[in-house]
């Protein structure tokens, strides 16, 4: 199943995406959309997960028009120097797999329920896991912000539950082509991380829309000054809809 979607993801941008896998499916009341984007560095919650190094990054989402979803995501990923190789066994493949809902529960107010489980396939040991998330999201004039968390349980590849709370901030300028977007979240370690420090991240940055492509610029930084990696930085990304 692994190697299918992947598989997809790469058949979709060698073949240039857009009209060929986009839009309704067929009287389904199904709705598919695709990314291709590539990051200067990918950060997840502050910390690279590629060790500084870019990495390609696709996603195929199916929509509902009740407001159900699902969808796959894969990025390149790198945990280790390149001489500890052998500890990963080579992989270096983040999917993840996600469903939920999302829908307005007042006139400026909708909410976002979610799962995602995140795997690493071919890594040595049990690195695996599911993750519960919700999001509001407020509209504010033409600004939106979002208040979110997520929470991940004692499970195989967690010593101890973690919780993750977050706000952000989006505005749009001139005709909505370009946006600000302010980013603040905090990571919250249980009990049994005896030795792991909570901590901040944050971001600041905009990006640029013309047609189906998304060009961006942040500055990310976090607390966490004995962690590789996680320090300040600009992060570059430009992105592809389809």
């Amino acid at each position: 199943m692994r190697r299918r979607l992947l598989a997809l993801f790469a058949a979709a941008l060698l073949t240039g995406g857009g009209p060929a896998v986009a839009g309704a499916i067929g009287d389904t009341g199904l709705n598919l959309s695709g990314t291709a984007t590539f990051v200067s560095d990918y950060r997840y919650r502050g910390v690279s997960q590629t060790m500084g190094e870019p990495a390609p990054q696709f996603g195929l989402t199916v929509r509902q028009k009740d407001g159900f979803y699902a969808g796959a995501w894969a990025s390149y990923v790198r945990f280790y120097p390149r001489s500890w190789d052998g500890y990963s066994n080579g992989a270096h493949t983040e999917l993840d797999f996600y469903g939920g809902w999302t829908g307005k529960v007042a006139r400026n107010t909708a909410i976002d329920v979610g799962f995602t489980y995140y795997s690493f396939p071919g890594v040595t040991g049990d690195n695996d896991l599911g993750e519960a998330t919700l999001v509001i999201v407020q509209a504010i004039g033409k600004a939106e912000v979002r208040i979110g968390g997520a929470y991940d349980w004692r499970q195989g590849a967690m010593a101890d539950r973690v919780t993750y709370l977050y706000g952000e901030g989006v505005l749009p300028i001139i005709h909505a082509r370009f946006a600000l977007r302010a980013h603040a979240g905090r990571t919250l370690y249980g009990p049994r991380y005896q030795d792991t420090q909570d901590y901040w991240d944050w971001s600041l940055g905009g990006e640029a829309r013309f047609g189906r492509v998304t060009a961006g610029l942040s500055y990310i930084d976090t607390d966490l000054r004995d962690v590789p990696h996680a320090g300040a930085g600009v992060i570059a990304s430009v992105g592809f809809a389809f």
